[in-house]
C-alpha cells in the first residue's frame, strides 16, 4: 500500500484533506491530547505570571477576531489556520489556570444532554392520538 505524501504546509486544503483522513473524533482527540501534553510539559509548576496570562489572553482575542473576519469574507484557508490558533491559545490559558480539558469536555457534554432533554420534553407525544397537556412549556432550545 503506497504511503501518501504529508500535507503541504502552505496549502490549507491539503491539510484539511489530511484532517478528513483522521479517524474522526479519535484523530481530533489524539491531536488535542498531544497539544495538551506539550503544554503540560512546558508549564511552570508554580503557575504562570499574570503578565503571561494577559498576553496569552490578548493573543487569543486577536486570533478569535481574525477567525471571525475569515468567516465573514469566506476565506476557508485563513479560517482553518486562525481556528487552530484560537484552540491553541485557549488551551494555553487552560494550562496557565490549571483547568483540565476533561473538565471542559464534561461541561460541554452536560450542556448537550440538558439541551436534548429539553427538546424531548417539548416534543409532541407520538402514537397516542391525543394531545397531552403539559404544565410546562420551554420556549428556548438554547443550551444553558
Amino acid at each position: 500500500m503506497p504511503q501518501s505524501a504529508p500535507p503541504s504546509q502552505t496549502d490549507p486544503d491539503d491539510a484539511a484533506r489530511a484532517g478528513e483522513r483522521m479517524s474522526g473524533a479519535d484523530g481530533a482527540a489524539d491531536v488535542l491530547g498531544r497539544l495538551w501534553a506539550g503544554l503540560a510539559v512546558g508549564a511552570d509548576p508554580e503557575g504562570a505570571s499574570d503578565l503571561h496570562i494577559r498576553r496569552t489572553a490578548r493573543a487569543f482575542g486577536v486570533h478569535a477576531e481574525h477567525c471571525l473576519a475569515a468567516l465573514i469574507v469566506d476565506d476557508r484557508a485563513t479560517l482553518v489556520r486562525e481556528s487552530a490558533d484560537v484552540v491553541h491559545m485557549l488551551m494555553r490559558l487552560w494550562a496557565a489556570r490549571n483547568v483540565a480539558p476533561e473538565a471542559v469536555w464534561t461541561e460541554l457534554d452536560r450542556r448537550t444532554q440538558v439541551g436534548n432533554l429539553l427538546l424531548s420534553l417539548n416534543a409532541p407525544a407520538r402514537g397516542t392520538g391525543r394531545a397531552i397537556t403539559r404544565p410546562w412549556r420551554i420556549r428556548s432550545t438554547k443550551l444553558p
